[in-house]
């Protein structure tokens, strides 16, 4: 680059880049380029600078154009790479290196650009090569046959960007834009989650604090119920740090952009941003987040052996542990500390699902020799109590109390708990059991208490009958020793005996049976007559798969039987006129459509076929402005 405009030939007026001189105050503007011959050298791509005191040649770009470059304490040298021939020296002078023009050689270009014609021609030719492998190849002589020159990239090729184009790069921010907790609020939600939680819960939303990460999840059975939710989180975040939120930041859902959600906002000052269209990573902290909960939870959910069901109750905890547990890159604390002002306390952790015993605390009338505890499941930490959650096995009511204790080796199950906890996670169901509430009860659909016949009979085998079973010898303990030659007293005898077991045997309603002696699915509960009856009317008069062609349909009675309806709907009414094809005109054919319609439970209650217009044959031009229903 020089300073004098004087000494530039073919000189081309353009905008470049500001340079930076040693009093950083001061800065030169890049006005043009030009060429520069001196004694029959010519250096091409001379940077015009205005302001600039001394001419500077790049050892950089000498490099790149094929020259090495060698200084030593007193002289650097200029050497063409292909022949090692000297073709320029400098001589130092104090702190810098003196170019001798007296040593060039005649008829050398230093820094050689191509025309602009012969550089795209070049570019064409070798199919749209990158500038900079073009380059590469003429500068260290890989191939033959390429002119030795320096391609230059003057403008964009139409070609290249058509056929290469990719998304822009998002890279990190080197500068956290947050400096206090809710001046930024990212949210997301995921869902529908299938098997639904145990309250029936479908969805999650997720809200992260920008500047401590801190999170939030809440559970939502529909995407709509955001808009009742979302305000009331962000009041009491807001309550709980006497701190207003500035920003907060979504996707375009209409989850999030919907009338409420915009006139809360507006009526407390929240700038609300969203990602461009297609565009998560424009929102990517709550995305991310989701993607760490859902992994941290499918992982303990593993862990565990608990059925999909507690997906719920997986994501609650990880949440939990994780907000005191993540380090935040920048302030090399944890979420917690950063929202709390304190250092988290983790010495009341547990392992998710481990086997526990919570205390029967007079919840319910014990007999004198009743067992005081219960065995249970861990299934998290309260969010409203200092107390743990468990789900009661005896009951299959999720409490939360703090009269509890732990396995010491929870991972060390037994051998039948881990085939009966693989058996639950293949059929994917589990109790219906509510979250929500301190103390709340399973659906009878789910789990229902059949009565059973205590000690004795608890410990026999699936399909044996209590009323078969012979008295143990062990458990009565008023057996006479008979004379084999008495039979009044035998006759007499047998009859104090049976009135003795009558009176002595102890026979109650249980709760809870041993698994092995159940017959059939333990998880699908008592089935009454009723809801039998329902759902064999709907298995008689109603088809449960859905046909792709209508040659599917045609073999099924039911799909026929609903096509017919829709067609008796076209005549009752009168939707469709008969007339003749003109002459030259298209005609949109028709396709029929098959679904199955299901009630809030899920039950396939109608086969629904609908008659459609085959929009996707329209021609523009011709008839593609116009609509039809069905």
């Amino acid at each position: 680059m020089t300073g004098s405009r004087r000494l530039l030939s073919n000189y081309m007026a353009s905008e470049g880049p500001k340079v930076t001189f040693g009093n950083v105050e001061k800065q030169g503007e890049t006005k043009g380029v030009g060429d520069l011959s001196i004694n029959e050298l010519t250096i091409q791509n001379i940077s015009y600078v205005k302001g600039l005191k001394f001419n500077l040649i790049s050892t950089s770009q000498l490099c790149d154009n094929g020259y090495n470059v060698t200084f030593s304490k007193d002289i650097c040298l200029i050497r063409d790479v292909k022949n090692d021939k000297t073709v320029l020296t400098g001589r130092r002078k104090k702190d810098m290196y003196i170019v001798d023009w007296s040593s060039a050689k005649e008829g050398i270009c230093l820094v050689t650009k191509a025309d602009s014609n012969l550089s795209w021609e070049w570019h064409n030719k070798l199919s749209h090569l990158n500038f900079k492998t073009i380059n590469k190849l003429s500068r260290k002589g890989l191939v033959k046959g390429l002119p030795e020159i320096n391609f230059k990239k003057d403008h964009l090729c139409d070609a290249c960007q058509k056929g290469k184009q990719t998304k822009v790069s998002f890279k990190s921010k080197e500068v956290e834009s947050s400096t206090r907790p809710l001046s930024l609020l990212h949210l997301d939600l995921f869902g529908p989650v299938e098997p639904t939680s145990l309250s029936g819960r479908r969805y999650t939303l997720v809200v992260v604090d920008d500047y401590s990460r801190y999170t939030w999840t809440i559970f939502l059975k529909k995407k709509n119920e955001t808009e009742k939710k979302l305000p009331e989180l962000m009041r009491l975040i807001q309550n709980e740090k006497s701190l207003s939120i500035q920003k907060i930041r979504s996707d375009r859902g209409t989850e999030f952009i919907n009338y409420i959600i915009i006139q809360y906002c507006e009526e407390n000052g929240i700038h609300h941003q969203t990602s461009a269209a297609r565009t998560p990573q424009q929102n990517g902290v709550a995305e991310r987040r989701n993607r760490t909960l859902k992994e941290a939870g499918r992982t303990v959910l593993e862990a565990a052996g608990l059925p999909k069901r507690f997906w719920a109750e997986a994501i609650n905890t990880t949440c939990y542990t994780q907000n005191r547990s993540l380090i935040h890159k920048t302030y090399k604390k944890t979420p917690y500390e950063l929202w709390k002002e304190r250092k988290p306390n983790v010495s009341h952790f547990h392992v998710f699902g481990s086997k526990c015993f919570i205390l029967n605390n007079g919840k319910d009338y014990l007999k004198p020799f009743d067992p005081k505890s219960d065995e249970g499941i861990f299934l998290g930490y309260s969010a409203t109590s200092k107390a743990f959650r468990i789900l009661n096995k005896r009951t299959l009511v999720v409490e939360e109390s703090i009269h509890v204790v732990f396995e010491k080796h929870p991972t060390a199950q037994s051998k039948e708990e881990g085939e009966s906890s693989n058996s639950k996670r293949d059929t994917g169901k589990a109790p219906s059991c509510l979250p929500e509430n301190d103390k709340e009860k399973i659906a009878e659909s789910n789990v229902s208490p059949r009565p059973a016949v205590d000690s004795t009979v608890s410990s026999l085998p699936a399909g044996d009958s209590p009323t078969n079973i012979p008295p143990d010898p062990h458990k009565i303990h008023n057996h006479p020793t008979l004379p084999e030659d008495s039979d009044e007293e035998e006759e007499e005898d047998d009859q104090q005996i049976q009135t003795n077991i009558n009176q002595t045997s102890d026979i109650r309603w249980l709760n809870q049976h041993p698994p092995q002696q159940i017959i059939g699915n333990i998880h699908e509960g008592v089935r009454t007559r009723s809801a039998i009856q329902k759902e064999a009317l709907f298995s008689c008069f109603i088809s449960q798969i859905e046909p792709k062609k209508i040659e599917e349909a045609l073999l099924d009675s039911d799909w026929i039987q609903a096509m017919q309806e829709e067609l008796n709907q076209f005549e009752r009414n009168n939707v469709w006129e008969l007339v003749s094809r003109p002459y030259h005109q298209h005609v949109i054919g028709t396709k029929w459509v098959f679904r199955n319609k299901m009630d809030e439970e899920g039950t396939i209650v109608k086969n629904k076929a609908r008659l459609v217009a085959k929009g996707y044959c329209q021609e523009e031009g011709i008839d593609f402005d116009e609509t039809f229903a069905p």
